[in-house]
């Protein structure tokens, strides 16, 4: 069981491999993993400018970057980077235990 009744199983760690990443949802919310220099990170899938899904983008330099205008989010604070997109994504929290990927997305931190 993960750290509280917030966190949901969403993955297996091996699943996540380095540099790549893998869309999934939580409790109806879309949500990005990703593995950056072996820390997991998850932030919102779908981009806050048009829709887009942010699985299917790419990473520069610690941010995930929308395939269809190239913002860019960044991987911890969920911040808006780049135009054309301004809002933030929201940022999750994630936990490994015995080889299994949780996120909480209630209680979710969002940026400022």
């Amino acid at each position: 069981m993960p750290v509280d009744a917030r966190f949901t199983l969403v993955a297996e760690d091996s699943q996540v491999l380095e540099g790549e990443l893998l869309g999934t949802s939580v409790a109806n919310e879309p949500v990005l993993l990703v593995r950056l220099h072996g820390v997991l990170h998850a932030i919102g899938r779908i981009c806050t400018h048009e829709d887009q899904d942010l699985a299917e983008g790419w990473l520069n330099d610690g941010r995930v970057v929308c395939p269809r205008h190239g913002s860019e989010f960044d991987l911890v604070t969920g911040e808006a980077l780049s135009l054309p997109a301004f809002e933030p994504e929201p940022v999750y929290e994630v936990a490994v235990e015995e080889g299994m990927i949780y996120v909480a997305v209630i209680g979710r931190e969002a940026s400022a």
